[in-house]
């Protein structure tokens, strides 16, 4: 956990999915476990890098949504990392707490997720002297949930998605 928390978001994802097994563990879940480790065994030399360049000094943000990936309790997961001077300086994956009806939603949840981890971020560098120019850029790989980001046209397939996820929306109207 302390690798996946610290220096290597690359098993982020697998480290806290096996967590959750810790207190009844199964045979299958030892396998992963091991599995874990002969991955980091091959790849010591992984791990987060800075290097000051011009290119890196804005912030860009990655985000993606599985939609329904756990197999219990149809939730999806969202994922995002934020990228700063060519390192991840914070990143998140985590189950939804609502299950989303579609792919569309799923991903605008977690774009959602991800600008509030952004507003955040953009206040704490400009406190210490890393103030960002402009706009932040999300990348996003779903054409529907970027549609729906930019316009704020209501649709019958949308309409259910609550207020709380139009956070990204409002930030775009802002300039943010």
């Amino acid at each position: 956990l302390y690798l996946a928390g610290c220096t290597r978001p690359d098993i982020s994802f697998a480290v806290h999915r096996q967590a959750r097994f810790a207190s009844n563990p199964s045979w299958k879940d030892w396998i992963a476990v091991k599995r874990i480790f002969r991955y980091l065994k091959g790849t010591p030399n992984l791990g987060l890098r800075y290097g000051r360049s011009a290119a890196g000094t804005t912030l860009e943000v990655f985000v993606d949504a599985d939609h329904a990936a756990c197999q219990t309790s149809r939730t999806s997961v969202t994922g995002f990392v934020n990228i700063l001077y060519g390192g991840s300086i914070s990143w998140s994956s985590t189950r939804q707490l609502s299950v989303a009806v579609s792919t569309t939603e799923a991903e605008y949840m977690a774009m959602s997720a991800a600008t509030r981890e952004v507003v955040w971020l953009r206040s704490l560098l400009k406190v210490v002297g890393f103030a960002q120019d402009g706009p932040t850029r999300i990348y996003g790989d779903h054409q529907g949930c970027i549609a729906l980001a930019i316009h704020p046209a209501l649709h019958q397939k949308t309409k259910h998605i609550t207020v709380h996820y139009h956070y990204t929306r409002q930030k775009i109207t802002e300039g943010d």
